[in-house]
């Protein structure tokens, strides 16, 4: 049976296309999205102004979980890095609140494969409490990169491709490690696929695997010099000069040049996809991506 009331808990990254993909869809659920308190009014009215305006946006606080979770059927949990452990209260509270179904925020690198890959050691408990749960079902949705963020555009990309002046940066290793990617938008498309079907069994307490395509660093750059006609600028580095030049601990370069090295060693490779169980939905390709968001 489809999930009629959502909850999506988040409005940054990943959670505004799930709550605009929840709005588009023909089933017409019931869409609530759930925040952090905010500091001031106009804080909370920039959060709602990201959203769809048929969305419910209530706050989140701590002793009223079970009371805000109250009649949603399904949560769909797209926090950042430095939150994922608050899901688990969260978790909780939708347990004695009666919630159906819960997304937990995976949402990138398979855990099941490279458990202490970056951010993935935090989302272990969360899965096993979610496994362990009397009530809950679940879906672990697993999606490598995404297209949109991971080539970003028009201007440059935090790994590293200047579109602007023609130049990838830092590519990591040979450039020739594939990477599985898949657009926010399409990822929302899913979710809200998976929670519309009448056969729920399809994502009932199992690891849902969406991608689109397996593409590597030298192929977008070649899809880039096709498109543009321009000859781009392409710099190496090996995993120990992504490692030693990475910056202080937590920073934005940090960050992404570790998740180079992940990308060096294979580890944003999903074993097979699920795509074919939603065949609604048609997700964007990388080639095509760069041709109409980035270079269009």
């Amino acid at each position: 049976m489809p999930f009629k009331n959502v909850g999506v808990i988040g409005t940054t990254g990943l959670a505004p296309f799930i709550a605009r993909a929840l709005c588009d869809h023909p089933f017409a659920f019931n869409v609530t999205v759930f925040t952090r308190p905010a500091t001031d009014a106009a804080t909370l009215e920039a959060k709602r102004a990201t959203l769809p305006a048929t969305v419910k946006l209530v706050e989140l606080h701590d002793d009223g979980l079970v009371a805000t979770f109250s009649g949603i059927d399904a949560i769909v949990c797209a926090v950042g890095g430095f939150a994922i452990d608050a899901q688990l209260k969260y978790i909780e509270a939708a347990e004695a609140a009666g919630v159906k179904r819960f997304i937990p925020s995976e949402f990138g690198i398979d855990n099941d494969v490279h458990p202490t890959a970056m951010l993935n050691a935090a989302k272990i408990p969360v899965r096993e409490r979610l496994l362990s749960s009397p009530s809950l079902e679940y879906t672990l949705v697993v999606t490598g990169f995404w297209t949109d963020h991971f080539l970003a555009g028009p201007a440059a990309s935090p790994y590293g491709f200047d579109w602007q002046n023609a130049a990838a940066r830092a590519v990591p290793a040979d450039g020739d490690v594939p990477i599985s990617t898949i657009h926010r938008r399409d990822v929302a498309a899913f979710v809200a696929e998976m929670l519309a079907d009448e056969d729920s069994s399809k994502s009932r307490n199992t690891k849902v695997l969406l991608e689109t395509e397996k593409v590597t660093w030298n192929q977008v750059i070649a899809y880039a010099e096709e498109i543009t006609g321009r000859k781009f600028a392409v710099s190496k580095a090996t995993v120990h000069e992504l490692v030693a030049n990475a910056g202080p601990a937590g920073s934005d370069p940090w960050y992404y040049s570790h998740l180079k090295v992940m990308v060096a060693s294979g580890q944003v490779i999903l074993a097979y996809r699920d795509n074919a169980k939603w065949p609604a939905v048609k997700p964007i390709s990388v080639r095509d991506y760069l041709k109409q968001e980035v270079f269009n």
